[in-house]
């Protein structure tokens, strides 16, 4: 009897298990410096700090004060300028602590009290972006006594450190002894990923490395070995030799995230140009990042396909690897230099770092707020518009799976509820319910005209009435769920329960590569002060005004109709939908609290660098803006 072997491969998942000896690098990880530092005992920081005083900047020790509290922390130098210096050290075994403001501005009344011209902030840890704003805007000099005699005022993080101590040999062998010292290190290689996006199918990212070496060999020094198909350039501080190979995705060095809608395996192999970098005898000291930048540079600045507007080519420069020998336990080791890094270039523009192609201008936009804010919020410094730029991301697989545990999880709770349903609701209606549902009921989509929702068993029996009203005033009919039926739905519903694949992300510092460009959205918002607080009339011509915005940019909100129905109490949500997204641009109008809020999303699917499309938007968003407040000031002159 013949049979069939049917074979099946499940989800692969590669992790990266750190080595201790992987500290062993030119330029560690943030984690194994601030592992290195944390060595250091409390008691012994400051004088560690001040060999560092000494021997990198030459000061001339005075004092290491006993004082009571942090005082007992302090040192007392002589700079070279011939000034006191008051340097003040905070060792921490707590990573993720961060020291704000509030010490640096202690550590200025220390300098007054002590007659000192210049002040360090010292830290094994880190500073929050607040802190460090203290020091770079100079908020210190607010309120000086003496203008002309102002302190100058750094800090020293756990990088900072790092940075002063890496090449003096006698502060690594006093307070590191063990720590391995490579010497003559030569040679490192990278790889490299190019890939056209977005991706029209499956091969379209391979099937242009041909054309782009022929365009290497044609338009630049590198030459073509084709006995061995490899790729041969020289150059003043290096030479290198480049070979095409696989790599795993995961192994690139960056938050990857596969382009591709059919993803299959969680982790795919990707085209690259592998790339082996061998310095020159004339180079002594080197930093694997920047000749890996330089050559990433030189090869495809001017040397990518043209391409049409909407696509654009995105580059993955991978860590730095080596391999070295470790003579005192006889074996070799890979380190890693480096984090990976992306680029992106598009028609018009020259090869781009991706985070800065998607970094608003310090120059002309401030970052508020702090790090425990759920969004990064920019401030446009001469208009104070706070600008929200949210990236479109996929999740990964096991966030995805989290997710959908918390939901099933949710479900269960729900079976204390109490379930009612309107049945036959025409589509433009539905929206508009799941507005007057308080956020806390659970509504659920069943097709395309029905929506049920659950009520908390401890619901005030007036505020569910009050509800009700407003669903009645629109035509509905209220039809109340058993039991019995709700235990189905709920069946039904953990069956069926799609699950959640993307997120909107505003940190730049946590998103995935490549960044989908045309999927970022702008979130602009300014607030208005009225003369008094809005009122139903005010309300409904504010409403006017934001349907005739959202009509003119692609949706309809009255679904082709030319009236709506609408119980007074529905109007802020009606005015304030930032849970949706309609067309192209999206106006919200929140009127609850005087001044009100003015929000407009920019949806538009570009593909240009941020900070030119956060300043075109900021100039429609204006318009806008002074078109609503003339607006109300009219209104408000015709109510006298």
């Amino acid at each position: 009897m013949p049979h069939q072997i049917v074979s099946g491969i499940t989800e692969h998942f590669y992790h990266t298990l750190p080595d201790d000896l992987d500290m062993i690098t030119t330029n560690p990880l943030k984690e194994n410096i601030y592992k290195m530092l944390s060595q250091i005992p409390y008691k012994k920081f400051p004088e560690f700090v001040l060999d560092v005083l000494i021997k990198v900047e030459h000061h001339t020790p005075f004092d290491i004060t006993d004082g009571p509290g942090d005082e007992k922390q302090d040192i007392l130098t002589i700079n070279p300028k011939g000034q006191r210096c008051l340097t003040q050290c905070k060792h921490t075994i707590n990573i993720s602590s961060h020291y704000s403001g509030d010490e640096l501005d202690l550590m200025v009344a220390a300098c007054l009290r002590k007659d000192c011209k210049e002040a360090i902030f010292v830290t094994n840890g880190d500073l929050t972006p607040q802190g460090k704003k203290y020091v770079t805007d100079k908020e210190y000099e607010r309120g000086w006594p003496d203008k002309e005699n102002m302190i100058a005022i750094d800090y020293w993080n756990d990088l900072r450190l790092w940075e002063k101590i890496k090449n003096n040999s006698d502060i690594l062998n006093k307070w590191f002894s063990g720590l391995g010292q490579t010497h003559l290190l030569r040679s490192f290689q990278f790889y490299i990923s190019i890939r056209l996006l977005p991706v029209e199918h499956a091969e379209s990212d391979h099937e242009y490395l041909p054309e782009i070496l022929e365009d290497l060999v044609n338009k630049t020094t590198i030459t073509k070995d084709s006995d061995q198909n490899l790729y041969n350039g020289s150059f003043k501080d290096f030479s290198i030799v480049i070979k095409t190979g696989v790599q795993i995705d995961s192994q690139l060095g960056v938050h990857y995230i596969n382009p591709k809608d059919d993803i299959g395996l969680l982790h795919q192999a990707v085209r690259v140009l592998s790339v082996k970098v061998t310095m020159g005898d004339a180079i002594d000291k080197y930093s694997p990042a920047l000749i890996k930048d330089q050559i990433i540079q030189l090869l495809f600045k001017n040397n990518l396909p043209g391409i049409e507007n909407e696509k654009w080519w995105h580059l993955i420069g991978s860590h730095s690897t080596a391999f070295i020998f470790l003579h005192d336990i006889g074996e070799p080791r890979q380190i890693t230099f480096d984090s990976g890094t992306t680029y992106v270039k598009n028609q018009k523009l020259e090869l781009i770092n991706e985070l800065d192609y998607c970094r608003l201008d310090p120059n002309e936009f401030s970052l508020a707020g702090t790090d425990e804010d759920d969004d990064t919020i920019w401030i446009h410094k001469e208009s104070d518009v706070q600008v929200i730029q949210l990236f479109d991301e996929k999740l990964n697989p096991a966030d995805v799976y989290n997710n959908q545990v918390i939901q099933i999880g949710n479900l269960k709770t729900y079976k204390d509820y109490n379930f009612k349903a309107v049945v036959g609701v025409d589509n433009k209606l539905l929206m508009r319910v799941r507005r007057i549902l308080p956020t806390e009921w659970v509504a659920v989509q069943q097709d395309q005209d029905t929506l049920i929702w659950g009520i908390p068993p401890d619901t005030e029996p007036d505020k569910i009435t009050k509800i009700e009203i407003k669903l009645k005033s629109l035509g509905l009919e209220i039809l109340l769920i058993t039991s019995e039926d709700r235990d189905k739905l709920l069946a039904e519903v953990q069956n069926d329960l799609p699950p959640t694949t993307t997120m909107y992300r505003s940190d730049l510092n946590k998103v995935g590569f490549p960044i989908d460009l045309p999927g970022r959205v702008f979130w602009l918002q300014k607030e208005l002060k009225l003369e008094k607080n809005t009122g139903y009339e005010l309300a409904i011509e504010l409403l006017k005004f934001k349907y005739l915005f959202d009509n003119l940019n692609g949706f309809d909100n009255l679904r082709g109709q030319t009236t709506m129905n609408s119980h007074t109490n529905e109007l802020p949500s009606l005015l304030f939908d930032i849970f949706t997204f309609r067309g192209k641009k999206m106006m919200d109008i929140g009127i609850l609290n005087n001044p009100i809020t003015i929000c407009i999303r920019y949806r538009e699917e570009k593909t240009e660098p941020s900070n030119v499309l956060a300043l075109e938007y900021l100039k429609e968003f204006l318009v806008t803006f002074n078109e609503i407040e003339y607006l109300v000031n009219n209104f408000a002159k015709k109510n006298l």
